[in-house]
């Protein structure tokens, strides 16, 4: 009884002490409560701190070590860090299997690598040595630059920075989203290479809805090469889209901001139109910059349907230029160019248009342009507004839309000028205006 006590007393002291330190071959632990059991398992409580050999610090609320399996539970607020290999996991519970170095979460779990990427999921399997990192479930990893990637199952490899996938969402800081099934990221280097990949383009010039499906994608250095590429900005819907740009091989370059194309077909539904050995048109998302913008599918039932293909040119920083052939399906053909300028007190904007029949030939013209004046007033401007065209069923009958007109009646035509000005005691405005209804008939004499 006397030797069994002699046994008991030390451990009851080294239980009670504030902060214990206990040793063993693979850890150094600390904390307020440390017991040791018959199976020689060493059970922390109250706030651990675990140290190993090579560098590894781990906290944790409670901790239970098996000595025999060398597996470490660790329970509640968990965090790894590992100074050498300037890596932190914080979770929810991890298991740590010393033998195998393996070093696997449950629940929410964030690893921080090389103060560059975060991996935010749960279910992650680290692998010290082999400095891999693993997980079947839905993870999502970020960058210092804002690019976002969420994976469903993946392998990491940390010091090459690879990253394989069976299937990814990747948003650029662009905004900018692809996915994919299959996919290799080198996220050192920032390239990609994927199979079967969707790009949905960031809200911009071209709509909401400006994608691009391939067979694969390579990119790097901002430049990305889609195989067997289809692009639209049709409204996305089950069937296929109205129209649609369809070519071999299509490059993206994310620094000039354009997408050019390599034999090429315009398809409307699906079926090939026009070909194109080489054809570009500016990145959706970008603002202003010259190229072929999105072609629009147009029909009345007077002309038959018909495709506008238009091309905006910028001339300089204020003017710029819409030029658009329309081809019609009855082999008609006209064209309609808007040109745009800006000016400190003007700002003007024309349209016209000429369609070539058989024998005579259809037109529009219209003209706005605004001055501010300098004057007494606090503001003061003067309008000018001209509509022209040289046959009464033209604009509806074609369906001619133009930028120049705020209304959307077809049918008439609406020439002012128009004075406007103010002071804090005076308000003036004055309009002569000449109106012509297209739908009725004029006399001949």
């Amino acid at each position: 009884m006397k030797n069994k006590l002699k046994f008991l007393i030390p451990i009851f002291f080294l239980c009670i002490s504030t902060v214990n330190a206990f040793a063993v071959e693979d850890f150094i632990f600390e904390s307020k409560s440390i017991e040791i059991q018959d199976n020689n398992n060493i059970i922390a409580k109250d706030g651990v701190k675990a140290t190993t050999s090579d560098g590894l610090e781990i906290f944790a609320d409670r901790s239970e070590y098996d000595k025999n399996t060398k597996i470490l539970n660790l329970e509640k607020n968990v965090k790894l860090l590992d100074q050498i290999k300037n890596f932190e996991i914080n979770s929810d519970n991890v298991i740590y299997d010393k033998i195998l170095e393996k070093i696997t979460t449950k629940g929410n779990t964030q690893i921080k690598l090389d103060n560059s990427h975060v991996i935010f999921g749960k279910n992650i399997v680290f692998f010290r040595t082999e400095f891999t990192i693993k997980s079947n479930d839905t993870t999502t990893i970020k960058d210092k630059f804002g690019n976002i990637i969420k994976l469903s199952g993946f392998d990491y490899l940390i010091e090459t920075k690879v990253l394989k996938t069976n299937q990814m969402e990747f948003a650029d800081k662009e905004m900018n989203v692809y996915k994919s099934n299959n996919g290799i990221i080198d996220l050192n280097n920032d390239r990609l290479a994927a199979k079967d990949i969707q790009i949905y383009f960031a809200k911009g010039e071209l709509g909401e809805n400006s994608r691009l499906k391939g067979s694969s994608l390579i990119s790097e250095n901002d430049i990305s090469i889609i195989k067997n590429g289809i692009f639209t900005a049709c409204k996305i819907r089950d069937d296929c889209p109205p129209w649609s740009l369809k070519s071999k091989e299509i490059r993206h370059d994310k620094k000039k901001r354009s997408i050019n194309y390599k034999d090429s077909w315009l398809q409307l539904y699906d079926v090939p139109i026009f070909y194109f050995p080489k054809f570009f048109h500016p990145d959706p998302t970008v603002k202003r910059q010259s190229g072929f913008l999105t072609p629009t599918l147009l029909s009345s039932s007077t002309s038959g349907g018909s495709i506008n293909i238009p091309y905006y040119k910028v001339i300089s920083e204020n003017k710029d230029l819409t030029f658009t052939p329309r081809i019609y399906f009855n082999d008609d053909f006209s064209i309609q160019s808007e040109y745009r300028q800006v000016e400190k007190n003007t700002n003007h904007i024309s349209d016209l248009s000429l369609k070539k029949l058989e024998s005579s030939t259809k037109s529009h013209f219209f003209s706005n342009t605004k001055y501010i004046l300098e004057n007494n007033f606090d503001f003061s401007e003067i309008e000018f507004n001209l509509e022209k065209t040289s046959s009464d069923t033209y604009l509806k009958g074609d369906n001619i839309i133009s930028e120049t007109r705020k209304r959307n009646n077809q049918s008439l035509l609406n020439s002012f000028v128009k004075f406007d000005a103010s002071s804090e005691d005076l308000n003036i405005f004055a309009e002569v205006a000449a109106y012509e209804d297209l739908t009725k008939e004029k006399n001949s004499d």
